[in-house]
Order: structure tokens, then C-alpha cells, then sequence
């Protein structure tokens, strides 16, 4: 099923077009078919079986004197193999190791992953050819294969330009036990992989939970753990994050100090934010390019923050009193050495009142 979302402007617009390529014919455009307008905006196609080579997908606006624009959306091929059992896969040597990633990955559940990876595999036309696309896997850290995620079929070959292709994880994926980072293997059309693969490591696992009760106001404790290598990071920086929004900077920390911020009184979220990210600051001061978010679970009632910190830090224990609390503060794993008033009065607030028999 392909699903997009319409043009802003549609008052021209009586459809769309839907049409693939292949790899072996690219100046061919095969016509799927024509979609009608909707007042919601919300288009959906559903594909029939494709050729094994197909490189892309497009949607193409069409006006009512049938003229089309001279560039559109295109959708570029993956195959999703996350059911597949793994198996030998035979070797070959010198294809191109994709490289200079780019990426936002992020855990939107606890022990799921999602977002988005994309690499440079080659400028050269005669080795893109061979290519298949690339495959990619978890793995542990010493780079043995857990679990096959996808194959990113090698998309539409464009001449004198670097070669890109990417991951998309729209919908979060169970992460299996002892999986540390993403493995991708150039692979030929023959199914021969490379036997030099890249490595993206996985994200930081990044906590936040709200300790306000209003809209869109938070405050509590960010914590993270540690870049798998922070030989060149002098600083970690938090920021406010969202689609199409600028960053807003929240706070910052030294490298050497423990991997958490405080917010001791209440900030509003910013217009457009959904995510708190990590940022890495270099001793050139250049901040990383992506960080690695978490998502803003915004608590607007009493209740909503009781129960979001019962399941934080007192899952599996159903009366709470004094000294369940007394051990979640000093419990050096939980991130309380900047602990307001206020935050002191919510956590009692979790102690249920003993009623009188009377």
C-alpha cells in the first residue's frame, strides 16, 4: 500500500499519477494508475506485484488540461525481511562499503527502535550496476549477525553523482536482545554480499519523564548513556526538536559529568517540539549534525505524572510508602542530585492515605 498526503495547494490539482521504474530501464515510465482528488488530502495506492529490478515509485500531480510538473516525489525501494530467518549468504570482496551516514534513529518504546538511516555507496556507474541494493542487519559488538531488518534495493543511477540510498523505520521494530548497532552489506544482483560491512551503532538510550501537570510545560530529569566512543566529544547538549522546527537548546554538559540534565522548575515546549535530542559538541565546537531524540510524553493532569512515575521508578511495587521512596532517592542510577521541593511533594503524593477504620 503507497499512502501520501496531498499538495498544500490543490485548487489545480484533479489527481495523481502513480507509476514505477527498473533498474535495467529507467527512460521506461509504467503507469499504475490514477488517483482522484480528496477533500481530507489523504491518498492511498494499492500495488500489484512489482518486477524483482524496480528501482522507484512516483506520484505525480495532474492539473485539469492534464499537465504534470517537471519534478515530483518519488519513493525509492525496500524490501522489509524482518521475518526472514537468517541463513548463510555466500562473500565477494571490493564492493563499495557505504559510508558518510546521516541519520535520526530514536526509541519510541521502550526496547523498539524507528527512524531513518541514509549512505553513500559510489560514484561509479560500473559498480552500481552489479549492485543489487545493500542489506542490513543487527548485530552485536563484535559484528555477528542477530537479525535481518531489510534490503535497500540500489536506487535510480544518475550519472557524475555520489549514490545514495537510506532505511526508513516508519514503524518501530523490536530490537533483539544484545543488538548494539546496524550492519549494511553491499550485495549483488547474484546475492553475493561484501564481506566488509559498515556499522551505524545504535543511539544512546535517552529517559525522560515529565514531572509537570500542564500542557505543553514540562520539567524532570534527562538521562543517557554514554557515545559508544567519546574520544573527540567535549560536551552534551539538549535541545528542543520537531519536524520542520528550529532546535531550541535546553541545557548542556560537560563530557566527564554524569550523563543527565535537571529541568528543577517548569519550561514551556516549544512551538512545533515533540523531541528532546542529544547533541555531541567536538573540541573544534562543531555540534553534531543529528541527535538522538527521545519523545516528549507531555503529562497534563495530576494523574498523568503519578502514573508516569510509577512505572519509571517504582514498577512492580503496589503499596509505595515513605521508604520506597527514601531508596528511589538514593539510588544512584536515578538521576535526583538536583531534586526540587516540588519534585519531593509529587513523589510523596504517591503514598497512598491509610483510612481510617472508622
Amino acid at each position: 500500500m503507497l499512502n501520501w498526503t496531498g499538495s498544500t495547494n490543490e485548487s489545480q490539482v484533479t489527481g495523481y499519477r502513480v507509476y514505477y521504474r527498473t533498474k535495467n530501464a529507467l527512460n521506461v515510465y509504467h503507469h499504475l494508475g490514477i488517483v482522484g482528488k480528496r477533500a481530507d488530502k489523504a491518498y492511498q495506492f494499492t500495488l500489484p506485484t512489482l518486477p524483482l529490478d524496480v528501482v522507484e515509485i512516483g506520484v505525480v500531480v495532474n492539473n485539469s488540461n492534464g499537465e504534470e510538473p517537471g519534478s515530483w516525489p518519488i519513493v525509492f525501494m525496500y524490501d522489509n525481511r524482518l521475518s526472514d530467518p537468517l541463513t548463510y549468504v555466500s562473500t565477494t570482496s571490493n564492493l563499495p562499503v557505504p559510508s558518510n551516514f546521516e541519520g535520526q534513529l530514536y526509541y519510541p518504546q521502550a526496547g523498539k527502535i524507528a527512524g531513518w538511516l541514509r549512505w553513500e555507496v559510489s560514484s561509479d556507474r560500473n559498480i552500481l550496476l552489479q549492485l543489487a541494493g545493500q542489506t542490513i542487519y543487527f548485530t552485536d559488538a563484535n559484528g555477528t549477525k542477530l537479525q535481518l531488518i531489510g534490503s535497500a534495493l540500489e536506487p535510480p543511477i544518475i550519472d557524475n553523482h555520489m549514490n545514495y540510498n537510506g532505511l526508513n523505520i516508519n514503524e518501530p521494530i523490536i530490537i533483539p536482545n544484545g543488538a548494539t548497532q546496524i550492519a549494511i552489506y553491499s550485495v549483488l544482483e547474484s546475492g553475493k554480499e561484501n564481506d566488509i560491512p559498515a556499522y551505524y551503532p545504535l543511539p544512546p538510550t535517552i529517559q525522560f519523564t515529565d514531572w509537570d501537570e500542564h500542557y505543553r510545560s514540562i520539567r524532570g530529569h534527562i538521562t543517557w548513556n554514554q557515545d559508544n566512543n567519546e574520544s573527540n566529544i567535549k560536551a552534551y547538549y539538549a535541545y528542543f526538536t520537531g519536524y520542520n522546527v528550529s532546535p531550541v537548546e535546553i541545557s548542556h554538559v560537560a563530557k566527564g559529568a554524569p550523563w543527565r540534565l535537571s529541568i528543577p522548575t517548569p519550561i514551556m515546549i516549544p512551538q512545533g517540539a515533540n523531541f528532546i535530542s542529544i547533541y555531541t559538541m567536538d573540541y573544534n565546537n562543531h555540534l553534531s549534525l543529528y541527535g538522538s531524540p527521545v519523545y516528549i510524553q507531555d503529562n497534563y493532569s495530576s494523574y498523568q505524572v503519578q502514573y508516569a512515575l510509577k512505572q519509571r521508578y517504582f514498577t512492580g511495587i503496589t503499596a509505595i510508602d515513605i521508604k520506597q521512596i527514601l531508596l528511589t532517592l538514593n539510588n544512584p542510577s536515578n538521576p535526583f542530585s538536583q531534586i526540587s521541593k516540588e519534585d519531593i511533594q509529587v513523589l510523596l503524593s504517591l503514598i497512598k492515605p491509610i483510612m481510617s477504620a472508622n
